[in-house]
């Protein structure tokens, strides 16, 4: 080992990558056909191999309502605070939605261009 030509730190940080985590998400209870549906995301970021978690600052969150059709609306959210965010679906959106269905909502963070964290929630209409 006495000929190897990095520093015992090089590869980890060559090969480190900011990345993120959804922590929370909380969901309407209960959502009405034509009212707007909020949804609040909590998120971090991290800076792999590193667990050290922060609240993510400067990043992306988007939040995808998957339709009956197959196809999905797809809302990026508003950062409300540090790790904090908030994505609307709009009331005319939620009007073209079937009532006494639940529809699945994928969330997803990125830092940058990295393999963004996923997560799931339900929307609920009346």
């Amino acid at each position: 080992f006495d000929k190897f030509p990095y520093k015992s730190d090089y590869w980890v940080n060559k090969l480190s990558i900011p990345m993120s985590m959804i922590d929370y998400i909380k969901a309407p209870h209960a959502a009405k056909p034509g009212e707007i549906a909020e949804f609040e995301i909590t998120a971090s970021q991290f800076i792999y191999p590193n667990d050290e978690l922060s609240p993510l600052i400067k990043g992306t969150v988007v939040l995808r309502l998957q339709n009956e059709d197959g196809s999905e609306s797809v809302f990026v959210a508003d950062k409300i605070g540090d790790g904090k965010f908030k994505a609307t679906i709009p009331a005319e959106i939620t009007a073209k939605l079937n009532a006494g269905t639940t529809y699945m909502v994928v969330v997803t963070t990125s830092v940058d261009e990295e393999t963004p964290s996923v997560a799931v929630a339900k929307l609920s209409m009346l």
